[in-house]
């Protein structure tokens, strides 16, 4: 009925009222003036136990969400393979810690670098070009292996699963896993 409803309706019930000789104007006006209140202290009650409600309902949400980026959390940082985004122009800009571990470098080293600063010299254009086509083709997941170059110097090969980042129908970036394949190639699989 809501509000406005509400008003309309005891007017017309104080107007009913007057004219069949109930009672007089004065006491038609209070009896307006009362219900009045009666109806706007229900919607006042009414609207603070939906906006209870509400902030109920934002709070489980809110507990999920955290819950749901906690479990994230845990599979990306416990993960046996290497996890990491690198932006548009291959800048890394996250990985786990594994990334950091098996590469030899720390987290601030790896942000100042590209990913084909890690490709064996070798390899660095055919990766480069590889990549370059899956940016500017737009196509969205790619599969490449290359050996890379730790920061102690020891080279090991990595197979990896690359996903084009989009917003907007442009590239932004990449995320990828990467996997050491060097078992893998030195038994000829």
């Amino acid at each position: 009925l809501g509000m406005t409803g509400a008003v309309l309706l005891i007017g017309m019930m104080q107007a009913v009222g007057e004219r069949a000789g109930l009672y007089r104007h004065d006491v038609g006006l209070a009896i307006m003036s009362l219900a009045s209140i009666v109806a706007l202290t229900f919607v006042i009650l009414w609207s603070g136990a939906a906006l209870d409600r509400l902030e109920t309902d934002r709070a489980r949400t809110d507990t999920a969400l955290r819950d749901s980026e906690q479990r994230y959390r845990d599979i990306v940082e416990h993960a046996t393979d290497i996890i990491y985004r690198a932006d548009a122009h291959g800048r890394f800009t996250f990985m786990n810690p594994v990334a950091c571990r098996m590469l030899k470098h720390s987290e601030t080293e790896l942000r100042n670098l590209r990913y084909l600063d890690l490709n064996h010299p070798d390899y660095r254009y055919a990766a480069e070009r590889f990549y370059g086509r899956q940016f500017v083709r737009l196509i969205p997941s790619t599969y490449f292996e290359a050996p890379v170059v730790a920061g102690d110097g020891t080279e090991f090969w990595i197979g990896q699963h690359v996903e084009l980042v989009v917003e907007d129908k442009a590239a932004v970036g990449f995320q990828a896993v990467a996997r050491d394949i060097h078992g893998a190639k030195a038994h000829g699989d």
